[in-house]
């Protein structure tokens, strides 16, 4: 069992997974813009005028660095995934999420369709049930499915039952002051707006 040092070493993690290109935007000439650089940074390369093709604008883009506590590649399993950024947190509490744009391989990391290849869910159940059969204490285990789909809770073990908060309307927060530290800007990937009509 982790002592609670070695658990708040693990607090707040970012990693990242790469995700190839798709079938079908190789077929439609898509670029990939992201490349690993060592094990923490994801660069970003946008280029500046998308009217002149790839081979033309190889000095006509910016990069972006984002640096993640671990950053895995296309070719990376769910098992290294798991064994990297979960095992560790199997013999304590913690949460374990994944977020990304629609299209971004959530479910297959998360879930997977593949018996050769399990989802960290999978993973994560194998595990807990070995360190259950061979302890030598009564262990339980207790398994909850919910999604939050439009800001609405269901229960996906209960015949995607909605839940309702209870309460949460008459909680108060106060502040004090309030005060800007930086703007942002918010794109739907999703859908087709505009970054621009989006501040």
């Amino acid at each position: 069992m982790k002592s609670l040092c070695e658990c708040r070493r693990q607090e707040g993690q970012q990693r990242v997974r790469k995700r190839p290109l798709t079938s079908a935007e190789s077929r439609r000439g898509e670029t990939d813009v992201t490349f690993l650089q060592f094990v923490a940074i994801l660069s970003l390369f946008v280029f500046l005028d998308l009217k002149i093709s790839y081979s033309q604008c190889l000095f006509s883009f910016l990069q972006h660095r984002f640096y993640f506590d671990q950053v895995f590649g296309e070719d990376s399993s769910n098992e290294e995934v798991y064994q990297s950024a979960v095992f560790p947190l199997v013999q304590g509490k913690a949460t374990c999420f994944a977020y990304g744009q629609m299209g971004a391989g959530k479910t297959h990391t998360m879930l997977s369709s593949s018996t050769k290849m399990p989802g960290l869910y999978a993973l994560a159940v194998r595990d807990i049930f070995k360190h259950q059969s061979t302890s030598q204490t009564l262990t339980l285990v207790y398994v909850s499915f919910f999604e939050i789909y439009c800001g609405q809770l269901y229960n996906l073990l209960d015949r995607r039952k909605r839940y309702y908060i209870r309460n949460l309307y008459r909680r108060i927060i106060t502040c004090i002051s309030v005060f800007p530290v930086c703007s942002m800007w918010f794109v739907d990937l999703a859908g087709s707006e505009r970054a621009s009509d989006t501040k």
